[in-house]
């Protein structure tokens, strides 16, 4: 191997682990998505309950080990909707009773957490 192809494929090498980490969590099933959505604060699922049809889609992420989910409100930016927006994304732990909210917030959350890093990266 050339010295000049070097570069090439140490990126290609770190690029393929990048992506390996990335794809760690998963989307939720429609069973845990089911669990889940109820155990949002219900605060949260009281307002988007007024939003319009099709102004508030939840994407929902569960962390490799199954333990932890990641919610996140993705909002239309049809002028009807626009009172509805915020940012921000919710934190779930399962727990034998089911899934309880650990987090809502914009910022990074606190390590002592301890939701794994495939799902999301926290504040030391």
């Amino acid at each position: 191997m050339s010295f000049r192809r070097t570069p090439l494929v140490v990126a290609l090498i770190l690029a393929l682990g990048l992506v390996a980490a990335a794809s760690a969590r998963r989307p939720a099933t429609p069973v845990e998505r089911a669990a889940i959505v109820p155990a949002l604060p219900k605060a949260f699922r009281t307002g988007i309950a007024k939003a319009p049809t099709g102004c508030v889609t939840l994407v929902a992420r569960v962390s490799a080990n199954g333990r932890f989910a990641e919610v996140t409100p993705r909002f239309s930016s049809r002028s009807v909707c626009l009172r509805y927006v915020f940012d921000g994304f919710f934190l779930l732990r399962r727990t034998p009773v089911g899934w309880k909210s650990i987090f809502n917030g914009s910022d990074e959350p606190s390590c002592s957490l301890g939701v794994p890093r495939d799902l999301i990266a926290c504040a030391r």
